[in-house]
């Protein structure tokens, strides 16, 4: 028989070794880079591009997600770090104890992270599974849901239980309705759980974004601040 959305969701969870961070937070650093599409000199590539170095706490108990980037940007920088909440299916902004919520937008992020997106998709009460796809050469497990912004899917490698990418329908103020992926690739053993050394969103096939992930750990929970 097929298994059951809760049931691929759970051999996702256990490829990502999830269940052994226990009651700590895992802890990474990242370097991410953004193409600046719609403001560098020309509407054609090479465009310009925001770089950002991060530092994450992701806590698998509650699903929050807390991100510090500092950015680069041509004539500036590296700018103050910034810090994004993400939980709930909301993302908020927190500066000096104060919390402000931030467009839907900011929830992109979050995306790059599978370990926060299986979380969220284990969480979801109306996950069903929408038949098998190729994808990147091999035929893929298909989720599908219902998420804040339209529908969505999740592609898990069969054999592994690995996600492999989230793709959405996502509106931009500038280039309309576009076809929006996350794909997650070169998983490796750090910290004693698996991590997806890069992630990158795709808008209707070109790249947008590139975060690679450096050293991860596990963290007792006083050590990732406010979560």
């Amino acid at each position: 028989r097929e298994e059951s959305s809760g049931e691929w969701l759970k051999k996702a969870e256990d490829a990502m070794r999830l269940g052994r961070v226990g009651d700590g937070v895992v802890h990474y650093h990242a370097g991410e880079e953004e193409q600046e599409n719609y403001q560098s000199d020309r509407m054609y590539p090479p465009f310009f591009a925001a770089i950002q170095a991060e530092e994450g706490w992701f806590d698998v108990k509650s699903g929050a997600e807390r991100l510090s980037a500092a950015m680069t940007f041509p004539g500036s920088g590296p700018m103050p770090a910034q810090v994004t909440l993400t939980v709930g299916g909301r993302a908020y902004g927190l500066a000096k104890d104060q919390v402000r919520a931030l467009p839907a937008s900011s929830m992109r992020e979050r995306n790059l992270d599978p370990w926060a997106v299986v979380w969220d998709w284990s969480q979801s009460g109306a996950v069903k599974v929408a038949g098998r796809e190729k994808y990147r050469d091999y035929e893929r497990v298909v989720l599908e849901r219902k998420g804040a912004i339209g529908e969505e899917k999740l592609f898990l490698d069969p054999k592994t239980g690995f996600p492999v990418k989230l793709e959405m329908e996502e509106k931009h103020y500038l280039w309309g309705q576009r076809r929006v992926e996350y794909v997650y690739q070169e998983w490796q053993l750090a910290g004693g759980v698996m991590v997806a050394g890069s992630s990158v969103r795709l808008a209707d096939g070109k790249e947008e974004i590139s975060r690679t992930v450096g050293d991860v750990g596990v963290v007792k929970r006083e050590a990732a601040g406010a979560l």
